[in-house]
């Protein structure tokens, strides 16, 4: 993990280096799934496998609305706001910063689908799937579909524009990236000095 920190300040994508040397090394989505399984990263595995081979069902997690979907406490007489449903005043389309064919989310909506960054352990309640040396990732729930948010962690020695620039280059290459054995990138958020990643 060191090894690839180190490449952000060299300007060079962690992430196209990191699939460089997972493609090169003869790894297995078996041997992955192990991994994610013995470091309780129980949400990653069950995206290379079916919910019930990494949750057997006496330990499967309840399958219940999550605890955010309580609908807003409203004054009586007040009318309620439109539906976001479909994100429609959240999601910014085509966002400033030129990620065309990405969408763009809010910091704010991002806290609320993940109950404010609940850094509790999916295991104790909370959201927290795991966390590594880029940053630390959620789960959240976008029209009632689960996706992971993963909020970056800032890097010593770098200003936020350096950082800025070396995250507009990770947008550009997870968007081109398509695998089968790789998550999708949804979307992004870039406001409010904090960087986060959307997957699904």
């Amino acid at each position: 993990v060191r090894r690839f920190e180190g490449l952000v300040a060299q300007g060079r994508s962690p992430t196209v280096e990191l699939l460089n040397d997972w493609g090169t090394t003869n790894s297995t989505v078996g041997e992955l799934v192990d991994i994610l399984k013995s470091h309780d990263l129980l949400a990653a595995a069950c995206l290379f496998l079916p919910v019930e081979e990494v949750f057997p069902p006496e330990t499967k997690q309840d399958s219940a609305a999550p605890p955010d979907r309580d609908p807003p406490t409203r004054l009586l007489g007040e009318t309620s706001p439109p539906s976001s449903s479909n994100l429609q005043t959240q999601l910014l389309q085509n966002s400033e910063t030129g990620h065309t064919g990405c969408d763009s989310f809010s910091y704010r909506e991002l806290m609320r689908i993940t109950g404010n960054f609940d850094d509790r352990s999916i295991s104790n309640g909370g959201r927290r799937l795991g966390e590594g040396g880029f940053g630390t990732v959620y789960k959240g729930f976008l029209n009632d579909r689960a996706v992971a948010v993963k909020k970056l962690n800032p890097v010593e020695d770098m200003p936020l524009d350096k950082l800025k620039v070396q995250f507009d280059q990770e947008i550009k290459t997870l968007k081109e990236l398509k695998h089968e054995n790789l998550v999708d990138m949804i979307g992004f958020s870039c406001d409010e000095q904090q960087l986060c990643i959307i997957y699904v």
